[in-house]
Order: C-alpha cells, then structure tokens, then sequence
C-alpha cells in the first residue's frame, strides 16, 4: 500500500485551467432574464404547432427585447 501512496504522490498535479474572464457588462439580473427568454424559446418551440403558439411566441418575442435591451443599457453604464 505504501508503494502506492509513494507512486501517487510522485505524480505531477494536474493543472488548473484559467476560465475566461466574464463580461464586464454581465449582470445577476441580465442572467435571469437571459434564462427566462431561453425557458420561453423552448416552450415556443415544444407548442410550435398548438393552440397556444401565437402566444408564447409573443411572450418570447417580448423577453428577447426585454434582454436586449437591459445587455444594451448595462454596457452603456460599464462604457461610462
């Protein structure tokens, strides 16, 4: 069992790996509505062809703008 700790412990570490730096504008907010406008694509996409499409593709529509409106001003204030 020693010659195995022994052997274990001479191996090289494995190295972290660096992640990339986030965004300067990426906010808490921006990522909730960013994971709402997703779940409303999914749901769009699952009741392409029901009763309720028109709808929930509206509710998408609107979060998307929502989203893209809140990336566009957030970077404006980081930009400042």
């Amino acid at each position: 069992m020693e010659a195995i700790t022994h052997a274990c412990e001479t191996m090289p570490r494995k190295k972290s790996h660096h992640r990339k730096r986030p965004t300067y504008w990426w906010t808490q907010e921006i990522a909730d509505l960013r994971r709402e406008c997703q779940r409303l694509r999914r749901a769009a996409q699952r009741h392409r062809n029901g009763n309720e499409a028109e709808t929930i593709a509206i509710e998408h529509r609107e979060a998307k703008r929502e989203l893209r409106r809140e990336e566009s001003s957030s970077k404006a204030q980081e930009r400042k």
